[in-house]
């Protein structure tokens, strides 16, 4: 009964071995395999659906931002227009460009009243002196300026002091240039990428130029090039604008830092600006350099040569800019406000070079 009894035992646990074997050892079958994997695949992230949701909510949210609203929330719109600027197409981009116009204008708005307004502009032009007065002042900003300008560095949120003593908030250059300009055509990405580079700092400082003679005729050159390889850019009247608007720095200056005042021979051109004028003359590229070329042409002519320059339209400038500009062939557009943003505006305050 024994050995009976010991082969049982044995019996059993070689049973236990081969069903641990099998269980625990052997591979899954194929079977198992297909199976777990359809179970992952019938729940993947349905990213879809929400993101349809952002973007069908997005305009609304963006018309929701007001001067009530934080840094915060303007972030977070931001974020979303990103994610959902590349599901659009060029149009419905605009339209959003459009209202993002709108959505910082209605966040930067402040309601002061004058005692503020005072306040504010002073805080502003002295907000890098005496620290300690200032803070004084700035308990005397309306409570919005203050949140402002606690925050003025976060979310593409500027502090201006344009040259004739106008300061005001404005969204900053790089603003369509980080959040738009990605997505959008060539033509009009480079229009923007250029133009938000070009606008970080004000273009004018004391009444006086704040950019060197080199870059007018840089700025000059590029405008003319942009038109020339994009002539059905949706830009293309504001590039208009501005190659003929730093054609007239170039070859005349601003009116109150003009480069010359009678134009009679080279010593009575600004050294600088007659020296791109030169070399712009000899690079012979486009428009540009013809100009150049009628402007030394000009700057030697003697007066009795000059007064038979054809001139029969009224100028409000002097005569001798008058016939600068015909013997050139300068042209003064509408105003347009270029010189805030990446994109030009009707409706900003006005930076140009009259002031």
């Amino acid at each position: 009964m024994k050995p009976s009894k010991r082969l049982q035992n044995i019996l059993i646990l070689i049973c236990l071995i081969v069903i641990i074997f099998v269980v625990f050892i052997l591979p899954k079958s194929p079977a198992n395999v297909t199976q777990s994997v359809s179970v992952e695949e019938v729940k993947p992230l349905n990213t879809s659906t929400d993101l349809n949701i952002i973007c069908q909510n997005l305009k609304n949210d963006m018309q929701q931002i007001n001067a009530q609203r934080t840094t915060l929330a303007l972030k977070q719109i931001n974020q979303q227009i990103q994610i959902c600027l590349p599901h659009l197409d060029f149009a419905e981009q605009k339209q959003l460009m459009h209202l993002s116009d709108q959505m910082y204008q209605q966040f930067l708005a402040v309601d002061r009243n004058p005692e503020q307004q005072k306040a504010f502009t002073y805080y502003v032009a002295n907000q890098a002196q005496y620290p300690t007065i200032q803070q004084n002042n700035f308990e005397k900003l309306h409570s919005r300026d203050q949140y402002l300008i606690r925050h003025h560095s976060q979310a593409y949120i500027d502090l201006v002091e344009l040259d004739n003593g106008q300061v005001f908030y404005r969204r900053d250059p790089q603003y369509l240039a980080k959040i738009f300009a990605p997505n959008l055509p060539e033509a009009e990405l480079n229009f923007v990428n250029e133009l938000a580079e070009q606008n970080l700092q004000p273009l004018w400082t004391e009444r006086h130029l704040n950019i060197s003679a080199n870059e007018v005729a840089r700025r000059a050159l590029y405008w003319q090039d942009y038109l020339t390889n994009y002539p059905k850019s949706s830009y293309h009247q504001d590039a208009l604008y501005l190659l003929h608007y730093y054609s007239l720095l170039l070859f005349e200056g601003g009116q109150k830092s003009p480069i010359s005042i009678q134009f009679d021979g080279a010593d009575d051109i600004q050294a600088d600006m007659l020296e791109e004028i030169k070399q712009l003359a000899q690079q012979e590229h486009g428009h540009l350099s013809q100009q150049a070329q009628a402007f030394l042409r000009f700057i030697d002519l003697r007066p009795e040569q000059r007064l038979q320059i054809e001139n029969t339209k009224q100028h409000a400038q002097p005569q001798v800019l008058a016939q600068l500009e015909h013997y050139l062939g300068l042209q003064r557009l509408p105003e347009r406000n270029c010189f805030l943003d990446a994109v030009c505006h009707a409706d900003f305050p006005q930076l140009t070079a009259s002031n």
